[in-house]
């Protein structure tokens, strides 16, 4: 490997690193993030194609447009239920117990007075 390819790996790293710490770790959405390098310019979803000083520059603007990354969840994605399913052998709080049962079919029963 020349000292060319050393440095150009090392640059691909430090930005990989950058992005992670700044856009995922951040909460960001990494693929709403690369369709906004995109619209940047050609092929600019390739980090590549990026100075580290532009790259930066470009994550700040990001950032700023959009806002917090809290406000950039998919609509689509699913999101978990605001339930909980109980283990097996458990019961939830809202379950009827064996006490409130009635062994009776409520169809054969007879009719109470």
């Amino acid at each position: 490997m020349s000292d060319s390819e050393d440095r150009d790996e090392q640059s691909t790293k430090q930005k990989q690193m950058f992005l992670r710490k700044n856009i995922i770790e951040a909460g960001y959405d990494p693929a709403h993030f690369a369709d906004f390098m995109s619209e940047q310019r050609d092929e600019g979803e390739d980090i590549d194609n990026w100075s580290f000083t532009s790259l930066k520059e470009m994550v700040g603007k990001y950032i700023r447009n959009t806002g917090r990354p809290s406000a950039n969840i998919d609509s689509d994605e699913e999101s978990e239920p605001d339930y909980k399913t109980p283990k097996r052998g458990q019961s939830s709080e809202e379950d009827s117990s064996e006490d409130e049962r009635s062994d009776e079919d409520p169809l054969t029963a007879s009719p109470t007075k």
